[in-house]
């Protein structure tokens, strides 16, 4: 299995910490794992502490993030990533593009941290949800 670890995310609460703990647990189990996160993020910080060398990525728009989605494309392609872990809603429609974009069809696996607002079941939701491959949750209620 080769990880990509995906988490763009600019804060540097429970969702981050948790995909921190991912890597370096994953990192420290022997599997290879990227990371893929904002620079000068708090997160960005953490894990170059832990000794880990992430890979960047910015995004301009998160419903159509093509330009940057091609980019995490390419990569997964170049480094044979087989599974794509995200945590946050705002990576979705990025980690699918990507997905589809690679030609290689890893696994996505998607991390809820917190319950939907409200139903997603439109066009646009659906297109995103059918290509999750795995939904991770933190609690029983979610």
């Amino acid at each position: 299995m080769k990880l990509l670890e995906l988490c763009l995310s600019d804060g540097f609460g429970g969702l981050e910490l948790y995909a921190a703990r991912v890597v370096r647990q994953y990192t420290a189990q022997g599997v290879s794992c990227v990371a893929v996160v904002r620079r000068g993020t708090l997160l960005d910080r953490r894990l170059q502490q832990d000794g880990i060398a992430p890979g960047y990525l910015h995004t301009r728009s998160i419903y159509f993030p093509l330009r940057a989605a091609w980019k995490l494309a390419r990569l997964i392609r170049a480094a044979g990533i087989t599974t794509v872990h995200i945590h946050s809603r705002k990576d979705l429609a990025l980690a699918v593009f990507a997905k589809r974009w690679s030609g290689t069809s890893p696994r996505l696996v998607y991390t809820r941290q917190m319950a939907l607002t409200r139903p997603r079941f439109g066009v646009w939701h659906r297109f995103l949800y059918r290509h999750v491959d795995a939904y991770l949750t933190i609690t029983r209620k979610l």
